[in-house]
């Protein structure tokens, strides 16, 4: 048969929906129709133990039951009305990945310093990088969450500067450890990084390329080293 999803089953959910609500209803009348003025007297003379009387038992296991009751008819006359259920469907859609290339470059021992003064938000970043492979990499940007710190060398007029050091272009077969520096307020304006947890880390993406345009991608996840210093 053809039914009308718009109104199929209303009368049912409306009826439970007001049971529930009767139920909820009534626990709230009941507590509010209780003299807030003998109860505010009672506290203040040290009687807490008035607070909960035997009625208010009676009455809060008498509403347990009821709402106990109704969940279990609920169940069972659904069930009872509706044999046949059908479970909620969805479109899963498996997108192949693309093949990617072997990782050119490796990095290793990541140190993370944070530093909070009057004046600037700096965050440093120490990485050993190791070229795997056949052509000089140059460390174009470092990319954390939605910023994109681009080397100053590359584009000095970037929103956001990064300043490396030493020179950031690693010679095939080569490993050196690269300073990245990167003072800007975005730190704290955008939350990247939160002073008030317990537990800093921090993490980001290094992208390298080569002389042709080829890119790779270094990930970098490491403990924040907070410093902080007052104005001199």
């Amino acid at each position: 048969r053809t039914v009308d999803l718009e109104t199929y089953g209303l009368p049912r959910i409306v009826t439970w929906h007001a049971i529930a609500f009767a139920l909820g209803a009534a626990w709230v009348l009941y507590w509010l129709a209780q003299p807030i003025l003998r109860r505010s007297l009672w506290v203040a003379s040290g009687a807490e133990d008035k607070l909960i009387t035997r009625r208010d038992l009676r009455v809060s296991a008498a509403l347990g039951i009821a709402t106990a009751v109704a969940i279990l008819a609920g169940t069972l006359t659904t069930h009872a009305a509706y044999r046949h259920t059908i479970p909620h469907q969805i479109v899963r859609v498996d997108v192949p990945p693309r093949p990617q290339p072997a990782p050119s470059i490796e990095i290793r021992r990541e140190v993370a310093r944070y530093t909070h003064n009057p004046v600037a938000r700096t965050l440093t970043l120490e990485v050993q990088v190791t070229n795997r492979g056949h052509k000089p990499a140059r460390l174009r940007q470092f990319v954390t969450s939605m910023v994109s710190f681009v080397n100053r060398d590359v584009a000095p007029d970037a929103e956001h500067l990064l300043v490396v050091e030493p020179a950031a272009v690693v010679n095939p077969g080569e490993t050196k450890v690269l300073t990245l520096r990167m003072t800007d307020p975005v730190w704290e304006q955008q939350r990247l990084i939160d002073m008030t947890q317990p537990q800093l880390r921090f993490g980001g993406v290094l992208i390298f390329e080569t002389p042709a345009g080829a890119r790779s991608l270094a990930a970098v996840d490491a403990p924040l080293q907070p410093y902080f210093r007052t104005a001199s």
